[in-house]
């Protein structure tokens, strides 16, 4: 988790080094999560079908040597832009398989130990979001020290210390999953139990609803840091100083929701949480566009307010599918959730451009609280996924 923040930073200033070119930068990031995107829903189906603790160690193996061609390259002086981006589409689609192998191992642990599934979920997030927080400034630091193809060398044996806790920590699989897992493959081939689990996130109500707001946070919140806060402090005159505060203010706000989510638990319904939280994001927009002395008022809110929102999109997954297919419904919703970021990028430049940022933040608030209504009017069905999941696989 900590790699990922090296990378974060690592990574995009690496292809600004060698090229100088903001539009190369763009156009590798988008095919990094168009790659992405793509494999996350074609690779679903292998957690389910084989031991999701190989399947997570294998993908933490096949992301470190990915990352290893970055600094190998660079020692060779063979680095070049299309080394770099076939580095970071090859990280990112071989880490795609373990996306879902980790919410089985979740899941699984989490049954086993009698913890909620909105605990564990909140717990992992909660442990995402420090990594990120942790590993963007090492990996700044790494960059002074070092050169970013060597952070990006450190980062890669990250993955690989991460495969070894995974194999330790994770263990042996359930009597329940091999059983599953067997039961699977005598049923169908991979491609059919691939557009299976598609239908299943597909038809599924609960999984509809809180997919779709989960869709549209992710869309604006994917455009906040990288886009909208940089053009509105560059209206406002501000040094880019600012944009690492307000970067932090955000993290460190995901951090506490997640860790008030986590903590409330069962004691408040999903639907009337997820409800109060997105009307809060809303809110937090509604601050961002006001005025400039708002502005960490309404990113740290946003923050705070999106923190639960994870957590309780991977405990719906999770409580509203069998174990036999949650990797498949995990992998589909997470590539949705993945592509709407570059949407949201490209929707909020182009409005930012063409009207104002006090406009697109009015948009998103509107937005967001039509959501928030929306989920509070329909979102009894949040409270109901065991009898949906029945009707969904039959």
């Amino acid at each position: 988790m900590v790699g990922d923040g090296v990378a974060l930073v690592a990574t995009p200033w690496l292809v600004l080094k060698v090229t100088n070119s903001p539009f190369d930068l763009g156009v590798a990031l988008a095919l990094q999560t168009t790659i992405g995107a793509i494999v996350l829903v074609v690779s679903s189906p292998l957690a389910d079908r084989h031991n999701a603790t190989k399947v997570a160690v294998a993908a933490n193996i096949a992301s470190a040597s990915s990352l290893s061609l970055i600094p190998i390259a660079y020692v060779m002086h063979r680095l070049s832009l299309t080394l770099i981006v076939v580095a970071m589409c090859l990280a990112q689609g071989t880490q795609a398989p373990a996306v879902g192998a980790r919410q089985r191992l979740i899941r699984s642990k989490a049954v086993a130990a009698g913890v909620t599934f909105r605990h564990a979920n909140s717990v992992y997030w909660i442990l995402q979001q420090i990594g990120l927080l942790v590993g963007a400034p090492v990996g700044g630091i790494l960059i002074y020290v070092l050169g970013a193809p060597n952070a990006l060398g450190i980062d890669a044996v990250s993955f690989l210390v991460a495969a070894a806790i995974v194999a330790v920590v994770a263990g042996s699989e359930d009597r329940e999953d091999v059983q599953a897992r067997g039961d699977l493959r005598q049923r169908g081939t991979y491609w059919s139990d691939l557009v299976a689990g598609v239908k299943v996130a597909v038809a599924t109500p609960a999984l509809r609803l809180i997919g779709g707001c989960a869709l549209i946070l992710n869309g604006f919140d994917g455009a906040l840091l990288p886009v909208l806060v940089p053009v509105a402090i560059r209206h406002q005159h501000q040094s880019v100083q600012s944009l690492g505060v307000l970067g932090g203010v955000y993290a460190v706000g995901m951090v506490m929701g997640a860790t008030v989510g986590g903590a409330v638990g069962t004691r408040i319904s999903v639907r009337r949480l997820a409800a109060i939280c997105v009307s809060f994001v809303g809110i937090g927009y509604f601050l961002l566009g006001t005025d400039p002395h708002f502005m960490a008022m309404g990113i740290g809110l946003i923050g705070v307010a999106s923190g639960p929102l994870m957590p309780l999109l991977l405990t719906t997954i999770q409580a509203s599918v069998p174990t036999e297919i949650l990797s498949r419904v995990t992998g589909s919703m997470f590539a949705v959730l993945v592509s709407s970021a570059p949407i949201g990028m490209l929707f909020v430049g182009i409005a930012a451009r063409s009207w104002s940022v006090a406009y697109v933040c009015d948009v998103g608030s509107g937005v967001f609280l039509i959501a928030a209504a929306t989920i509070a009017v329909r979102g009894g069905i949040l409270e109901t996924f065991p009898q949906q999941t029945i009707t969904s696989l039959e």
